[in-house]
């Protein structure tokens, strides 16, 4: 009786960690910027929570139905799941908020758009996946602050391409440069080759001018 009831007792303090864990998890959820107005933000919150909810249970379970010997690494893996989900869940929220701030940008053409919302899904995608791959709490935040870089750096090239494009002093500069490419490629002789640039820069002066 009394070596059950050591056996129980560890087990209990297996699951005592894998709450603490769950605590954690839940306020790093909690502290998402998510809008209580916003029905679809609210549902995704209670999802990441839900999946939180789901690990401790699977976790609880493993525990109490392992041997004595085995309760140390279903702890930690309980753990480790945990924390990879947390994990996952800010990085899910930080793409929903880059593709949200894609959308409402007019600067960007739709063709732009797809594009980058693409590349926006393939940050996290990868960052999730890294995460999937650590064990340890560590490994797991350095894997989920890369991939939030990752998802900030794929919106921000996003923003700037679209307001480069906007500014159309800047798309007459983009246009000269590939003019002057062109020209480049074509090998003419010096005079003709000065001659083609010098009407590029011609134009490029009347264009600005308008532009002023």
């Amino acid at each position: 009786m009394a070596k059950a009831q050591v056996e129980q007792i560890e087990k209990d303090k297996a699951k005592a960690a894998i709450d603490k864990a769950a605590e954690e998890a839940n306020a790093l959820i909690d502290g998402l910027k998510w809008d209580a107005t916003n029905a679809k933000d609210q549902a995704e919150k209670a999802k990441a929570q839900a999946a939180i909810q789901n690990d401790v249970d699977q976790a609880k379970q493993k525990i109490q139905n392992g041997s004595l010997a085995e309760v140390p690494g279903n702890r930690d893996e309980g753990i480790a799941q945990i924390q990879r989900d947390a994990a996952k869940a800010a990085i899910d929220k930080a793409v929903a908020e880059a593709q949200d701030k894609l959308a409402k940008d007019s600067n960007i053409p739709d063709g732009d758009k797809s594009k980058a919302e693409a590349a926006i899904n393939d940050a996290g995608k990868q960052a999730n996946e890294k995460i999937d791959g650590q064990t340890d709490k560590d490994a797991i935040n350095d894997a989920k602050k890369n991939g939030l870089n990752d998802v900030q750096e794929a919106s921000q090239a996003a923003a700037e391409n679209g307001q480069k494009k906007a500014d159309p002093k800047q798309a007459v500069k983009d246009a000269a440069d590939k003019a002057n490419e062109y020209i480049d490629q074509l090998k003419l002789n010096e005079e003709d080759q000065a001659k083609a640039k010098g009407n590029i820069t011609n134009d490029v002066n009347k264009a600005m001018r308008t532009l002023t």
